[in-house]
């Protein structure tokens, strides 16, 4: 997912720095900072419209703000490890773990529609 296979075509196979070239494909960066996790902060902030007191709703935005705080430094340890766990799981490990991303992609995005469903189903009755 994140490094394609090289797409074979006619042309002749290039060995130079092609070869070597491990540029990043923007699919990780949606998930850190996209409009998935901008969507999640802005539900997590809008229900806190409804928390009553200022007290409650300022340790609403602490707690929205810690949680941003703890998002981003998992990230960063992650990608900051990421190489020992390339090292550690090979090539077929690391197959292994972007189906299984890939499943959980689905899962969540199904998760998604279902909700949306039944909230439509139940707004209409």
């Amino acid at each position: 997912m994140l490094f394609p296979a090289p797409i074979a075509t006619g042309a002749s196979n290039q060995q130079g720095s092609c070869a070597n070239d491990i540029a990043f494909i923007p699919l990780a960066m949606p998930s850190m900072s996209g409009p998935g996790a901008i969507s999640v902060v802005i539900a997590m902030a809008s229900q806190l419209n409804d928390a009553g007191s200022l007290r409650s709703e300022v340790i609403g935005f602490a707690v929205v703000i810690a949680g941003i705080a703890v998002s981003a430094s998992i990230c960063w340890s992650v990608l900051r490890g990421a190489s020992k766990v390339v090292k550690f799981l090979g090539n077929t490990g690391i197959q292994a773990m972007t189906k299984v991303m890939g499943f959980f992609l689905i899962s969540i995005g199904v998760d998604m529609v279902v909700s949306t469903v039944i909230v439509l189903l139940q707004s209409s009755l």
